[in-house]
C-alpha cells in the first residue's frame, strides 16, 4: 500500500493491532485492508517506542510543541473501542511528562495539541477522553475537524463548553480537500 514499514515494525510484527483494530473499518472490499497494520498502543513497548519518537523529535531542537493527530485514522490504536481510551488517556498523560520535561531542561513549556473529530460523540466512539485530557491540564488545544473536507460550519460548542475555565483552547482548522486526482 502506501506506508513504509519502520524498522520497529518489521521487528515487532506482533504489536500490529491485526484483527482487534477498534475502528471497524477493516474487512473484505475495505479501503483499509483486511487486517489493521495499526500499532497497539495497549502495549507498553509500543507506547515507550513513540514517546522515544516524541523526545527525538522535541528535545534537539527549538519547538513550540508537538501535535498527535487522532483525528486522520480514527480508532487504529487500542483494540475494543470506546472501552480501552483509558489506555490512550494514560498515552496522552505520559506525552505530557515527557514534553513537560523537556521544557523544564530547555526552560520554557512546550505546547501540546490534538486533533481529534469533529464530534465528542465520534471521539468518544474512538476512546478519545477529551473532557479528561482538558480537566487534568494534558493538553493546551484540541483542534476538532472532518476528515478531508473544508467544512467550516462545525458544532465546536461542546468542545467550547468542555473547555470553558481550563486553559485548554479550541482551534478551528480548515481542510483541504484532496480529490485523489491531482
Amino acid at each position: 500500500r502506501y506506508e513504509w514499514r519502520s524498522e520497529f515494525r518489521a521487528q515487532h510484527p506482533e504489536y500490529e493491532l491485526g484483527d482487534q483494530c477498534g475502528s471497524g473499518l477493516h474487512g473484505p472490499g475495505s479501503g483499509y485492508g483486511e487486517r489493521c497494520t495499526g500499532l497497539n498502543y495497549g502495549i507498553p513497548e509500543v507506547r515507550a517506542h513513540r514517546l522515544a519518537i516524541v523526545e527525538e523529535a522535541c528535545a534537539p531542537y527549538d519547538v513550540d510543541g508537538f501535535e498527535w493527530d487522532f483525528q486522520r485514522e480514527p480508532g487504529h490504536s487500542v483494540p475494543n473501542l470506546p472501552e480501552n481510551g483509558s489506555i490512550l488517556t494514560d498515552y496522552v498523560r505520559e506525552a505530557r511528562t515527557k514534553l513537560n520535561g523537556i521544557g523544564d531542561r530547555r526552560g520554557r513549556p512546550l505546547g501540546f495539541g490534538v486533533r481529534s473529530p469533529v464530534t465528542l460523540e465520534k471521539c468518544h466512539a474512538i476512546g478519545l477522553e477529551l473532557e479528561t485530557w482538558i480537566a487534568e491540564g494534558l493538553v493546551d488545544y484540541i483542534a476538532p475537524a472532518p476528515h478531508w473536507d473544508s467544512a467550516t460550519d462545525l458544532p465546536f460548542e461542546e468542545f467550547v463548553d468542555i473547555a470553558k475555565g481550563s486553559d485548554c483552547r479550541v482551534l478551528e482548522r480548515e481542510e483541504q480537500r484532496w480529490s485523489g486526482d491531482g
